[in-house]
């Protein structure tokens, strides 16, 4: 099975590359139904927050967003360079053994891919435990489409924020596409995205030390896309990161916006972690530290680091 999705990953190529050209040869490649939606979204923005879209993921599972995603509507995942390297780099390495976190987890896609490996790895449904995947989006809109897409699997998931203290803190809500970037680190994630226009809520927060205590588990895999708000929950994962050791997945921003990245990546040098940058073929490859403190401003990657 790991070969055969490879090969779907690949055969999407040609649409990738279309997402590169000028405008109006891209729409030789889009569904009608899309162009006029992304039309009608230039005039009334906050259309994409109402309109629920059923995709299809590259493994099959049905797949719902708030509005069109051009990545899931003609590719079946997310189609950025750093995001495919990733993709592959799970089909890849995820075992049957693994207690899987997805912090961060959007609409669910890497919850869904995680947990179809794991599915399929074992040849049942039900011989997923329940503590294999466990799934954190705080966004309560966002996490309507999450748990849509869980549906009945067994998939544990939370409108939870993890951070290093347990209680409730601001979160900051953009609009449309932008709520990709919601974030703890409120004053970062307006910054990076460079917009005015947000609003400010409260959020549930605890720690993944406490979390997993809660909860009996012992995550052997964490992957991290929570805008500038890594070091926090890194802190608050101390425990389990000294004495297990888990591997963890950190999307790493560029100069000017990755300072809590950084602080992050500081921690878990000091605990013996080493870091691997994804190559094309999603394997992993030995860098130094000095490599993701030179990422260029808008530059954006999935680091994983290990012991």
């Amino acid at each position: 099975m790991m070969e055969i999705y490879l090969k779907k990953i690949a055969e999407t190529q040609k649409i990738r590359d279309s997402f590169k050209k000028p405008p109006l040869k891209k729409l030789c490649y889009y569904p009608i139904p899309l162009i006029i939606f992304k039309a009608i979204e230039r005039i009334f923005p906050s259309l994409r927050d109402w309109i629920w879209v059923k995709n299809k993921l590259f493994f099959s599972e049905p797949f719902y967003t708030l509005g069109y995603w051009i990545d899931y509507s003609l590719c079946g995942f997310l189609t950025e360079d750093y995001e495919v390297r990733l993709t592959k780099f799970l089909i890849q390495s995820i075992k049957t053994s693994d207690i899987f976190m997805d912090i961060g987890a959007h609409y669910g896609f890497y919850t869904l891919l995680v947990h179809k490996l794991i599915a399929q790895s074992l040849e049942s449904e039900e011989g997923i435990s329940l503590r294999s995947v466990y799934s954190f989006e705080p966004t309560p809109e966002t996490y309507k489409v999450l748990i849509k897409n869980i549906g009945c699997k067994n998939i544990s998931a939370h409108q939870l924020a993890l951070s290093s203290i347990k209680g409730e803190t601001e979160f900051i809500n953009f609009d449309g596409i932008h709520k990709t970037q919601n974030s703890l680190c409120t004053h970062l994630a307006a910054k990076k995205v460079g917009l005015k226009k947000f609003r400010i809520s409260q959020v549930t927060t605890t720690t993944m030390d406490e979390f997993c205590s809660n909860h009996h588990i012992t995550p052997t895999k964490i992957k991290m896309d929570i805008e500038g708000s890594e070091y926090n929950v890194l802190y608050g994962a101390l425990h389990i990161l000294k004495n297990h050791h888990p591997v963890v997945i950190m999307e790493i921003w560029g100069k000017g916006y990755n300072l809590n990245h950084l602080k992050g990546a500081e921690l878990l040098f000091s605990l013996d972690y080493h870091a691997y940058k994804i190559d094309s073929n999603g394997q992993l490859i030995m860098i130094q530290p000095d490599y993701i403190s030179d990422f260029e401003p808008f530059a954006v990657d999935n680091i994983v680091f290990k012991k």
